[in-house]
């Protein structure tokens, strides 16, 4: 089970969950996303555009973000493994 970085912590490494909330019809561009690790629900965005912009804040890489996007156009979820989440990255994220 995955905790929640410390702020003392070095970090931890996880999977980021990304679900589409609206059905598949909907305009990738405006519709919902919600971004999580385990069961700790990191905050939700409206648009791929901000969805990039939350990925970036936590470092995930370009390609992993870009596939991501891809992917959420056609699937209501995705994970991207690997993303070394800290105290800082979580309260800089603020969503």
């Amino acid at each position: 089970m995955t905790t929640l970085p410390s702020g003392q912590s070095r970090g931890g490494v996880v999977a980021i969950r990304i679900d589409r909330i609206d059905r598949p019809a909907v305009d990738p561009n405006s519709t919902a996303y919600s971004l999580s690790f385990g069961a700790i629900l990191l905050g939700r965005v409206e648009g791929l555009a901000a969805l990039r912009n939350a990925l970036q804040k936590l470092q995930v890489p370009s390609l992993a973000i870009e596939t991501a996007c891809k992917v959420l156009t056609e699937c209501p979820h995705h994970d991207i493994s690997d993303v070394t989440l800290t105290h800082a990255l979580i309260c800089e994220l603020s969503m």
